[in-house]
């Protein structure tokens, strides 16, 4: 939920591959997302398509790069351009509860 008003909610399927590998789908995805994990670093590449909050939608590009600080904590630092320019970086750190 944004401040504006409007949602916006992901529907991952994700599937291991060879090799620390993932691939992802999404029903808002422009193709097919691409992951790599190694040690306690995981990386996300992928183009999507986001809602707005008057009905429009933005096509976005994202990378994504995870690191595991232990079971209960992971920071996450995301990058998003649009036509190719980076537009936003958002560092979030997750803990569990």
């Amino acid at each position: 939920h944004f401040d504006d008003g409007h949602t916006d909610v992901l529907d991952w399927s994700i599937v291991k591959g060879p090799g620390g590998h993932y691939t992802g789908r999404e029903p808002r995805l422009i193709g097919e997302a691409k992951g790599e994990q190694s040690g306690n670093w995981f990386r996300w590449r992928y183009k999507r398509r986001v809602p707005g909050n008057n009905g429009s939608e933005s096509k976005l590009t994202f990378d994504d790069c995870f690191w595991m600080q232990d079971p209960s904590i992971v920071i996450a630092r995301a990058s998003v351009k649009k036509f190719g320019f980076e537009v936003a970086v958002i560092t979030v750190v997750y803990q569990k509860a």
